[in-house]
């Protein structure tokens, strides 16, 4: 039922196996060497549901371990791209530039796409196109397919001989002969989507070399996205940073820095975020008649935002007790401003106390 497959065709009869051949008896591949070979390339079972596509798929760290190309001009570009993806930060750079390399090494190339995920649902959406002859933005349906077994998987797949006519091809007039794609994958080890190229040329199909000259790019560009988004968090991290000094500092303005001096009275305070940055206040305010108000606050929540409003919540308690002179109004006067600037879940606990020191 299942069939003997010989390099990608089945075969109906006796057949004569040659040098490096590959044979596939259902799920189990063999290959057959007349004399020691100097590199076995490691192969899984094609999936032969999808007609006469001829599949064969590497592991990453298969390929990794594999060695690279002999061509010396292949390994000068990728050298070449190598350097060009160490020096850059930016992840939107980074995507064009390693299909730009890809171009020049694999020259029958006409079309790539780099496919990532889109928004968790498991689509997959193109963030970097290049086209060898137009400037269109269509991908293959083949890619889109490719792709997610490759993401899922997490395993590079070639396949080459396609005959898929014209409805697969991304324009009517090109058909697509053969496919790579490789996952992204970065030093996490995780798939951060896949580098999909396809060609026309029927004469000179992608091969197991170019596939694994795919799967070392694309781990080179992993790297140097995880490079760059980690790149990008350290720095809005500086910048979090640099905005929670600037809250505390303007945080510590607000509060007294000295005690008043009243004679018979001695006044003592040590203030302590729990955080680095809270919604705490405290302030002693001399009031015209003599007497001082002594106020402690903590407004709900810590950060930034808590830090800011102790910076309003302020003026207001300066503005209530030099309108109002009695307590009970003042604060009456003081929750009104506080209601209307603060939302459903928000509160500030306060506490006034007022001290006469003649009584």
């Amino acid at each position: 039922i299942n069939g003997t497959i010989l390099n990608g065709q089945r075969i109906a009869s006796r057949t004569l196996l040659e040098h490096a051949d590959t044979i596939q008896v259902f799920d189990v591949v063999m290959q057959f060497y007349t004399h020691a070979p100097s590199k076995i390339i490691p192969t899984v079972p094609t999936d032969d549901s999808s007609g006469d596509q001829s599949g064969h798929e590497i592991s990453v760290a298969d390929l990794a371990s594999c060695g690279s190309t002999d061509e010396t001009n292949r390994l000068s570009a990728i050298l070449k791209m190598t350097r060009a993806l160490s020096g850059s930060l930016e992840v939107a750079d980074i995507l064009p530039q390693m299909l730009d390399g890809l171009f020049q090494i694999l020259p029958q190339a006409n079309r790539g796409y780099v496919l990532q995920p889109d928004n968790g649902d498991g689509g997959l959406t193109p963030t970097a196109i290049k086209h060898s002859a137009t400037s269109s933005d269509t991908i293959s349906p083949i890619s889109s397919t490719v792709g997610r077994r490759v993401m899922h998987d997490g395993r590079a797949f070639l396949s080459s001989d396609l005959d898929t006519g014209d409805d697969d091809s991304v324009f009517d007039s090109t058909p697509v002969r053969s496919i790579m794609c490789a996952p992204l994958v970065g030093p996490s080890d995780t798939a951060m989507g896949v580098v999909h190229i396809e060609t026309s040329d029927g004469t000179n199909p992608f091969d197991a070399s170019d596939l694994e000259i795919l799967v070392a790019v694309s781990l080179l560009a992993g790297q140097a996205i995880e490079f760059g988004k980690l790149h990008d968090s350290m720095v809005e991290l500086d910048k979090r940073h640099r905005e929670t000094l600037l809250a505390k500092d303007m945080q510590l303005k607000f509060l007294p820095s000295q005690v008043p001096e009243v004679p018979g009275y001695e006044f003592f305070h040590r203030y302590q975020a729990a955080d680095y940055v809270a919604g705490d206040y405290f302030d002693y305010v001399p009031m015209p008649d003599g007497r001082i108000a002594i106020i402690q606050a903590d407004v709900c929540g810590k950060g930034v935002s808590a830090a800011i409003f102790v910076a309003w919540l302020s003026a207001e308690v300066r503005y209530c007790l030099l309108a109002f002179d009695e307590p009970a109004t003042m604060v009456s006067e003081l929750n009104k401003l506080v209601c209307e600037q603060l939302t459903m879940a928000g509160f500030v606990t306060f506490l006034l106390m007022i001290l006469d020191p003649r009584t």
